[in-house]
């Protein structure tokens, strides 16, 4: 059965290390939350035309080289982990916070 919804922790917006997060970086793990593509075990293939466009804030849509560095950001900071050999990124602890 695929995922209808991704789910937000509450958790996560008051952890001080998440929420001192550059914004871009903030809704770009939102982004990946919300991937259809997202699968049970937390892999999705890395689609930055999408991400770029469901992070744009009015007219202004962050360009490529900004969604890589939120992306290498997000790996540094442990919270995602990308496989440039299958263009995969794992959403790291999504299958214990999610409750798989």
């Amino acid at each position: 059965m695929a995922r209808e919804y991704g789910k937000a922790w509450f958790a996560m917006f008051t952890d001080d290390h998440f929420t001192a997060q550059p914004n871009v970086d903030k809704f770009l793990y939102m982004t990946l939350l919300g991937q259809p593509s997202l699968n049970y075990a937390g892999v999705t293939p890395i689609n930055l035309k999408r991400w770029r466009k469901a992070i744009r804030e009015g007219d202004r849509v962050p360009s490529e080289p900004e969604i890589k560095m939120a992306l290498i950001r997000l790996e540094r900071n442990e919270y995602v982990f990308t496989d440039d050999e299958t263009g995969e990124v794992l959403v790291r602890s999504f299958m214990r916070r999610d409750e798989v």
